[in-house]
């Protein structure tokens, strides 16, 4: 297994879940098996005119990443994690890190930190 990222708008497990993927501020990532949390900034893709999506999902693989929980994901950045292998979970927000990753069976530890 390897670490769930979710889109936020902070670095912290109870940041508010950022419906943007590729323009997302934050990563917080959360690694099952270890029961840890991390994050990744995602600020340099703000600033991107074009791209975004592709260049986070090269990232996330990078951080081992297998899986994305994020408000909606465009079409580039889907067929980059498609090829990459990571799994995307879309349509999250309203919630926090924290409890949108208490909906995912694997993550079910992710309520304590």
């Amino acid at each position: 297994m390897g670490w769930i990222a979710v889109s936020a708008r902070d670095s912290t497990p109870d940041a508010e879940i950022d419906p943007r993927f590729g323009r997302a501020e934050w990563f917080v990532l959360f690694d099952p098996a270890a029961q840890r949390w991390s994050c990744l900034s995602n600020r340099d893709a703000q600033a991107q005119a074009q791209g975004a999506g592709p260049a986070v999902v090269e990232r996330l693989a990078k951080a081992h990443v297998v899986k994305v929980v994020t408000g909606s994901i465009g079409p580039k950045a889907a067929r980059a994690l498609s090829a990459a292998g990571i799994a995307a979970i879309e349509g999250a927000q309203g919630r926090t890190v924290r409890e949108s990753l208490g909906l995912i069976p694997e993550a079910s530890g992710a309520r304590t930190s």
